[in-house]
């Protein structure tokens, strides 16, 4: 599905402005993730290339897990990236948008925690020009077929 939506999305490219063309982004968010700590909340980070109303995204986030008791990998860690293609309906002021991609998070102590995820997900960006404020519902694990978690953020930038 991400390789699908990648090609969708550079295929769109070729419809939009050539000023809209070749946009950096950057941005920061609030996240809140449900499966592991009994839900845990984190910061991250994203950059991006804008390619009229598509986009590709590089998006992190750090989270700050409460662990219980001593554990083998001296400590609690979790952390998530992801690379993402993005398709926005490009609206004044409000604009929604599709992402998929893949993305990997790490985990300690749990085993095998570095295993690779489909992603997919909606979001609505909110702004004009400069500076925007985004919410975003993730899907992750999509690739085996089920979710195993799911990510909202909430956050602003370009």
């Amino acid at each position: 599905m991400g390789l699908w939506a990648l090609a969708a999305a550079v295929s769109w490219t070729a419809l939009a402005p050539a000023a809209a063309v070749g946009q950096l982004t950057f941005g920061v968010h609030g996240s809140r993730a449900n499966d592991l700590f009994g839900g845990v909340d984190g910061v991250g980070a994203r950059a991006g290339l804008r390619l009229g109303p598509a986009s590709v995204l590089a998006v992190g986030d750090w989270y700050f897990p409460e662990c219980l008791g001593p554990s083998p990998a001296g400590g609690c860690e979790y952390r998530s990236g992801s690379v993402m293609a993005a398709l926005t309906l490009p609206t004044p002021g409000l604009s929604p948008y599709v992402m998929a991609g893949v993305g990997r998070r790490w985990t300690a102590p749990q085993v095998g925690s570095t295993e690779p995820w489909g992603v997919a997900g909606v979001g609505l960006r909110a702004g004009l020009a400069g500076l925007a404020v985004f919410a975003e519902l993730q899907a992750e694990g999509v690739r085996s077929g089920e979710v195993r978690r799911w990510v909202f953020r909430l956050g602003f930038g370009s």
